[in-house]
């Protein structure tokens, strides 16, 4: 996935766990993640000496497999990513003042995000700040963003003993993976893999 070569130095998945996802009766295997990249830049001191500054950046996401190679990326931070090089605009006004769509081909990319589609997309993405990345050739979608899913809930009050941590631990909650994992079920569903469709298009 290109959204894994953010860093110019360094790229790595530094933590990950596995899971699935039961969707309508489905199971989709889901690989949860978080992505650690480096990026060094070069500036020139007072002396004209050249210093390296390094930077490190935290994402958070999940790949889902059993989904089909759309070929496309959508996302509300940037869209240089050189696999999809061919920049798309549906026909939503306020969907292309919040989100960047690229792709690898006009027609293809016109062809997979219908008007339920990038409806889909607008509201469920709406609060995810991140990349949405379907693979062109893997069956998979990635998805990255700044929000860390790892990250559960804190304790109500502080956990003086065994039975308060047990009923922690019974209730734990991680409120950016549930909304994650909400928001692209919906996605999910909108963009199964519509076999009649695909059928009736092979007629004509």
């Amino acid at each position: 996935f290109d959204c894994f070569n953010e860093g110019n130095i360094g790229n790595h998945l530094d933590f990950f766990a596995s899971t699935e996802w039961h969707i309508d009766g489905e199971d989709y295997p889901v690989l949860l993640f978080r992505y650690k990249f480096t990026n060094e830049t070069a500036v020139k001191d007072q002396h004209n000496k050249i210093i390296k500054k390094q930077e490190i950046s935290i994402r958070y996401g999940a790949c889902v497999f059993k989904q089909q190679p759309l070929a496309f990326m959508v996302s509300n931070t940037h869209t240089n990513y050189p696999r999809y090089p061919v920049r798309w605009t549906s026909s939503d006004i306020q969907f292309n003042r919040k989100f960047n769509i690229a792709g690898q081909q006009q027609l293809e990319l016109a062809r997979n995000l219908t008007p339920q589609r990038i409806l889909s997309l607008a509201e469920n993405l709406e609060h995810l700040q991140g990349t949405l990345m379907f693979h062109d050739s893997m069956n998979a979608f990635c998805y990255v963003s700044t929000q860390n899913i790892f990250q559960p809930l804190a304790p109500k009050k502080p956990i003086r003993d065994i039975s308060m941590l047990r009923g922690y631990l019974r209730t734990l909650n991680a409120v950016h993976y549930e909304r994650m994992q909400k928001h692209l079920t919906a996605i999910i569903r909108q963009f199964k893999d519509d076999s009649h469709l695909h059928n009736m298009h092979h007629d004509h």
